[in-house]
């Protein structure tokens, strides 16, 4: 008979030694292994394809967010050089929602116009995450900076 080992939590683990008695974990772990490859083995191939694009779509979209991200985060630490005390401030204070979206100042709104025209990232721009990116350095610099100033 072959021996393999298993990760389980710990949570799960202690209320398995609570029953250990009347469990045979050995025949437990054999007979989910056996329901789970007569489920796997009855998905057609297309599901599995369908898996692989789901997951290749996933991976695009996570990429074009984190490009989206960092580029916000890039444009507000070189905004830091000409930001004001009254913008610094609403922006390092301000909870974002979706009734009160983030406003950004209009040099980035036309650089961001421009960036999408020139298609200068291989990803298209999710403003989502740029906004996030933004408001990340904004607030985190206010919470810095506003007990020196």
């Amino acid at each position: 008979m072959a021996k393999i080992s298993i990760h389980i939590p710990d949570d799960v683990l202690a209320k398995v030694r609570k029953h250990k008695d009347r469990l045979n974990i050995s025949r437990v772990c054999s007979n989910a292994l056996l329901k789970e490859v007569e489920i796997v083995s009855n998905i057609p191939p297309m599901v599995d394809e369908t898996k692989a694009l789901i997951e290749r779509l996933r991976q695009g979209m996570q990429a074009q967010q984190l490009t989206s991200f960092n580029l916000g985060v890039k444009l507000a630490q070189s905004y830091m050089s000409k930001v004001s005390y009254d913008r610094l401030r609403a922006s390092g204070t301000f909870v974002p929602s979706n009734n009160k979206p983030i406003v950004l100042p209009n040099e980035v709104e036309e650089y961001l116009e421009r960036f999408s025209l020139e298609k200068k990232s291989k990803h298209p721009l999710h403003r989502q995450s740029f906004l996030r990116g933004w408001h990340v350095v904004m607030k985190r610099t206010w919470e810095t900076v506003k007990d020196k100033i």
